[in-house]
């Protein structure tokens, strides 16, 4: 298989020089629209009070509340997580928020060479006989309303 290359900006060799970085990686950010050192430090060495707002996350107020009935009722709550890197590592993240909060918390993540992908049919059963509360998935897809029901 063969990865068709982009072309190397002009753009790319002063970025470079000026975030101190190799014209591949300024480049690579040219191409995700970094333009400028300033953008380009700020993407490199992220912190926390560059973090946008929640707003956008719809139901967001919703799920906060359902959270907090969990903790408030001693509910398990089971995080199932997807198992790559990003499903464990928001569900490491999530976790550890919510054991901080108190809850009582366990997590999971899938086994996709025994499970396939997204959230199987037989955790969804297993789950249905067990003192789970509350079940939060984390970067397993949305297109199973069936297991979700």
């Amino acid at each position: 298989m063969s990865a068709k290359i982009k072309a190397q900006s002009p753009k790319a060799e002063p970025l470079a020089r000026a975030v101190g970085i190799h014209t591949l990686t300024a480049q690579l950010l040219l191409n995700r629209g970094i333009q400028t050192a300033v953008q380009a430090k700020r993407y490199l060495n992220p912190c926390l009070e560059d973090l946008e707002g929640f707003e956008p996350l719809v139901g967001l107020d919703q799920v906060i509340a359902r959270f907090r009935l969990a903790i408030s009722r001693r509910e398990p709550i089971l995080i199932f997580g997807d198992s790559d890197v990003d499903g464990i590592t928001a569900t490491a993240i999530l976790y550890e928020a919510l054991r901080e909060c108190g809850a009582l918390v366990y997590a999971q993540i899938s086994n996709r060479i025994e499970d396939g992908y997204g959230f199987p049919q037989v955790q969804a059963n297993r789950q249905l006989s067990s003192e789970v509360g509350l079940m939060v998935w984390v970067d397993c897809g949305t297109n199973q309303s069936e297991e979700i029901r």
